[in-house]
């Protein structure tokens, strides 16, 4: 080997390890975008199950006081039309989900059939339903949100996964609270004794509410954790949980000085304010998401020109 040829070897070996670092630090910036991008997705699609998940919680929690003789049917039917709308946007952001294991997403096509079935069977008030009316739309909203477990143990990048967990967490206390409103409702419009079932079943749902609202594992941010704290605070949360504890109080005897609607009211909106505190989150995630991106963009760029500037110097 000549003289030249040695010294075009050694040089290319210095040259040959960059190139090496730097194909790694672009797979590694292309494998975050590719996780955010991902991301950005699923959360669209997290919001539109959240969204429904809301929905399906108010249609239960009326149809429960209807069956209880305590609103009408035309009453309900304005809830199934909210329903019907998130259930149109939740359809057409599902398609772009991203998911480890898709098995869920097989068990969510008869979802609308479901419902149409379910609607037709509660649409006779009959008391001796409402145990099994809560308890299918409970199933429904169990499989929205086993999509929602399944997003949120999907790939992330940044932490990303902590903040999905705490949202979940702020899911399923809005679900109970969802179920108490269900529940007490009903047993206002009934003015009837509770029985020894209902009685630990109202306790075991506002003690899950607290439980999961006071999780050391639930880090939100800022503005998502004023909300919560500002509701906490409100009159509404105060007069829910005050008639819940008057429910309570005459368990036994079922003389109640309060409608149904006069609970559903301050727990709508103790529950609202849950909800909107996952939205809250969500969007603050989105914001990080877009940030994150646009520095690994930018990261890439330099990346590339720096091999082109090497590609450059050898050619010369």
């Amino acid at each position: 080997m000549t003289v030249t040829r040695r010294i075009a070897v050694i040089g290319l070996v210095p040259l040959m390890l960059l190139s090496v670092l730097i194909a790694l630090s672009i797979r590694s910036e292309l494998g975050v975008i590719d996780i955010i991008h991902t991301m950005r997705m699923n959360i669209a699609v997290f919001q539109a199950t959240s969204d429904l998940i809301g929905n399906l919680q108010r249609e239960r929690g009326r149809t429960a006081v209807y069956l209880s003789g305590g609103t009408t049917l035309n009453d309900v039917h304005g809830f199934q039309k909210n329903t019907d709308n998130s259930l149109k946007n939740w359809q057409q952001q599902l398609p772009q989900v991203m998911l480890k294991d898709g098995g869920i997403l097989k068990e969510l096509e008869e979802i609308e059939g479901r419902l149409g079935q379910m609607r037709s069977t509660y649409a006779v008030q009959d008391l001796a339903l409402k145990s099994r009316e809560v308890a299918e739309y409970t199933q429904l909203i169990g499989l929205l949100m086993k999509l929602q477990k399944a997003i949120a143990n999907s790939k992330t990048t940044k932490g990303f996964g902590k903040k999905l967990t705490s949202v979940i967490l702020l899911e399923v206390a809005r679900e109970n609270a969802g179920l108490l409103r269900a529940n007490v409702s009903s047993l206002l419009a009934q003015k009837k004794p509770l029985t020894e079932e209902e009685f630990s079943r109202i306790i075991k749902l506002d003690s899950a509410v607290d439980a999961n609202l006071s999780s050391p594992a639930l880090a939100l941010p800022e503005k998502a954790q004023q909300l919560l704290t500002q509701g906490a605070a409100s009159a509404d949360w105060e007069t829910a949980k005050q008639i819940y504890q008057h429910v309570l109080i005459h368990a036994t005897d079922g003389e109640f000085d309060y409608q149904a609607d006069d609970f559903l009211g301050p727990i709508s909106n103790k529950v609202d304010d849950i909800a909107e505190t996952v939205s809250l989150t969500l969007q603050d995630m989105v914001v990080l998401l877009d940030s994150i991106y646009a520095t690994a963009n930018s990261e890439l760029r330099v990346t590339v020109g720096a091999i082109m500037v090497s590609v450059g110097i050898v050619l010369i």
